[in-house]
């Protein structure tokens, strides 16, 4: 059996996925595209937040999830471990390739109450508990 590469889940109207330093196999990102279909068609998830420690997904895999968002309009945001979101130049890193926005750049971890309040919620202290669980329950199920 593979190891766990990323958990998702909802905090109030916005989904959370977190990714571990590995990409997520075939069957792993089908589970997790299901479960968010379902909550955006469902309108249980208004906009999406993710987080990497450096993991991602196949580009079909990503393109299926960026299809889903644009198509239904649901903000995202995403948050990138220290090291990865900026170039060799640089130069912030867009996320356009996780958000169908063109305009959406990758933020540091210590950027994600703004990347949170981008998504409408102005608490984000409920967003970071949930985060920090998730983040630790993917460590220790990769272990």
């Amino acid at each position: 059996m593979s190891k766990q590469t990323l958990v998702y889940t909802k905090v109030e109207k916005m989904g959370l996925l977190v990714h571990s330093k590995n990409a997520p196999d075939a069957a792993e990102w089908d589970a997790f595209f299901e479960a968010i279909k379902t909550d955006v068609l469902g309108k249980k998830v208004k906009s999406l937040l993710v987080y990497s420690d450096g993991g991602a997904p196949q580009h079909n895999q990503r393109a299926k999830l960026t299809g889903l968002t644009a198509f239904q309009e649901i903000p995202t945001q995403v948050v990138l471990d220290p090291g990865i979101h900026w170039d060799q130049a640089g130069n912030r890193v867009g996320a356009y390739n996780w958000a169908y926005n063109k305009e959406v750049f990758a933020h540091a971890p210590e950027e994600l109450a703004g990347a949170v309040s981008l998504l409408g919620i102005e608490d984000s202290e409920a967003i970071k508990t949930t985060l920090e669980e998730l983040k630790t329950s993917l460590a220790t199920s990769a272990e």
